[in-house]
This record gives structure tokens, sequence and C-alpha cells, in this order.
């Protein structure tokens, strides 16, 4: 506590301590819920993250290169799945281990005597890592965008698209890239230290109360790209059940047409409702502390935590879509469980062959 009396930083290393601190110590400000609030916080990201974060990093990792090596040529629904792990990946390093685990973590875990926090070491670094951490969500919510409108074009219109499709890829990859910059300039250029509840914080040096609303809307988790997802989805569903009763006037050749655009999409539409029902917590909470202006300190900091508890919640989503995929896409199956007998047997291959070569020497 004592540590905290010449403190000018927004966060300190105690803000996941020092709650539980004034609780036993019986102080007049003293606030049980924001104690418990705290503790979880501060377990789930000391002790639990590392192993989400971990987990996150190597699915991810494996599902960008079974889509993007040796699938990348099916088509360019492989391809966009394959750079949403990748940003998933780059919210889970900028988001995840880079801010919110040597900041709130990792001080838990030491009774704040080890920290680090990025964000206000210099300008430089406040406004890059925001830029990055905007720009990877951005990605994020653009590449579903991406693939519920091509899945919607596929349903509606099979064979309406005379661009081939090798430049379409690259003309919606280019779209998906320059977009998520596009966007995230405004919060790199605007992020800098200000004085924040008399404390200096990487924040918004001007146009606070419009860039928190942009910042909420088209980064963080993204509700303007789930609101629009959700809109495609929804014409998905459409499409899926007027083809369900028309099924049985079909021939075969059009059910079989149909059954392989259907397939793909009812794996989207999954995983877009996950992907929604993980991110919605975080956008509603930031929602919340941005329109709440003049609210409590106390108030702000239970608001401010159960956001990064959201954003973990994300990550942990996105840790585990290499079930759909493996549930759900054939392939994707079929390429995963080939490269794991193919690890195996060269593993053994290579035992054998040093037992051997030890025998013989002997």
């Amino acid at each position: 506590m004592e540590a905290l009396v010449n403190w000018t930083e927004l966060f300190t290393p105690f803000d996941t301590l020092i709650d539980c601190i004034r609780v036993e110590r019986n102080l007049t400000n003293a606030n049980n819920f924001l104690c418990g609030l705290s503790k979880v916080f501060g377990t789930l990201l000391a002790y639990i993250f590392p192993f989400i974060g971990t987990f996150n990093f190597i699915n991810n990792s494996i599902v960008a290169a079974v889509f993007l090596i040796p699938l990348r040529r099916e088509n360019r629904y492989y391809i966009f799945l394959g750079i949403l792990a990748i940003a998933d990946i780059g919210i889970n390093f900028f988001i995840g281990w880079l801010w919110l685990f040597p900041s709130f973590g990792v001080p838990f875990a030491t009774s704040g005597s080890v920290y680090y926090f990025i964000l206000t070491r210099s300008v430089e670094s406040c406004r890059l890592l925001t830029f990055l951490q905007t720009f990877w969500c951005n990605l994020r919510g653009i590449v579903y965008i991406i693939l519920a409108f091509d899945r919607l074009l596929l349903m509606y219109q099979p064979l309406g698209q005379k661009i081939p499709s090798k430049y379409l890829t690259i003309i919606l990859l280019i779209i998906a890239f320059t977009t998520s910059i596009a966007i995230s300039i405004p919060i790199g250029i605007y992020y800098g230290f200000k004085k924040v509840r008399n404390f200096f914080s990487c924040w918004y040096i001007d146009y606070g109360r419009f860039l928190s609303f942009y910042q909420v809307l088209l980064s963080n988790s993204c509700l303007f790209h789930l609101a629009i997802v959700s809109l495609f989805d929804i014409l998905l569903l459409v499409k899926i059940i007027r083809w369900s009763r028309s099924r049985h006037k079909m021939t075969d050749k059009a059910s079989t047409l149909n059954m392989k655009q259907i397939s793909p999409t009812i794996t989207l539409l999954v995983l877009n409702a996950v992907s929604f029902v993980s991110s919605l917590p975080s956008g509603v909470t930031y929602m919340i502390l941005v329109c709440m202006t003049d609210a409590s300190l106390e108030f702000a900091r239970s608001i401010t935590f159960l956001i990064y508890l959201s954003l973990i919640l994300m990550m942990l989503q996105s840790a585990f879509n290499i079930l759909l995929y493996y549930v759900r896409m054939e392939k994707f199956r079929q390429v995963l469980l080939k490269s794991f007998l193919c690890h195996c047997i060269h593993t053994r291959l290579s035992s054998s062959i040093r037992s051997s070569t030890v025998s013989t020497n002997l």
C-alpha cells in the first residue's frame, strides 16, 4: 500500500490485490465484491491464462498451417479460415501475452513485486501496441464478414461469380488487410499519454468520447462487424430453410450440389454463433464503461475487470475452433490425421534406427 503513495500511472501492480488488502485491514473503502472479482481476475490471468494462451497459440497455428499449406488450393473458404486463425494468434499475443499477463497476471502471482506495463513505457509503445491490437481485432471481424458474404453469394448465386477464384481471393485479401489498417489508423494516431482521474494513462488525447464508441464498435469485440455477420447469417438460414422445404422436388444431382454448399454453410453458422456469444460480453461491458463517464472509480474498475475477463473468453473460444473444424470438415480431419500419423511413424522409425545403431556399435 505504501508503494502507491507516489504512483503516477492509472494502472498499478496492486490492481488485483488492493481490494482484498482493504478488506483484510477493514478500511472504510473496502469492497467485498471487488475483492472477489479481483481474485478471480488475478487468478485467471496469473495461473490459467498461460495454459489458455499456449493452447490458443498451438491450436490456431495448427489450423493456419492446415488451411494455408495443404488445403489452400481447394477453395478460398479454407484460405480465409487460415487467416482467421492467424488473426486469433495476433489477438492472443498482443492482447494476452504482451498486455494482460505482464500487467495483471504476473503482479498478482508475485504480490505486486514483478510487473511490466508495456502501454506506458513510451508514447511510441502506447500507439504501436494499441494499433496492433486494433488491427488484429479488425482483421478478425472483417474475415468473418468476408466468409459470411462469400458463402451468401455461393448460396444465392452459385454460378453468378464471373471473376476467377484465384483473383477474387487476392482481391478479398487485399480488401481485408487494407480495411483493417485503415480502421485501425485513427486509434493509433490519437492514442498517447493523457491524465485520467489525475493519473496518466495510454488513452485518447483528442476526440476521446467519439473514438471510444468508434473502438467499441469497430475494434476489440467488433460489435459492428458481428452485427453485419448476424444479418448475413439470417439470410443464410432463410436459404437453408427454403432448400430443405423444396428438397423433395430436386433431382439427385441438384440435391448433391446443394448439400456441398450447405455443409460448409452450417459450419460457418456455428462458428459465427459461437464467436458472437463469446465476443458479446466484452462489447457490452465496454459500451457500459464508455457511456457511464461519471461512474465511481470502483465501478469503473469492476467493469474493466469484466472486459478483460471477456477478452480471455474470446481467446478460449478461438482456441477450440479446431474441434469444430475437425468434426465438421472431412478434408481438414484427413489432413490432420495424416500429419499426426506421419509424425508418429517418423518418430518411431527414428527411435528404431537409433536403437539399432546403438546395438550395432555395442
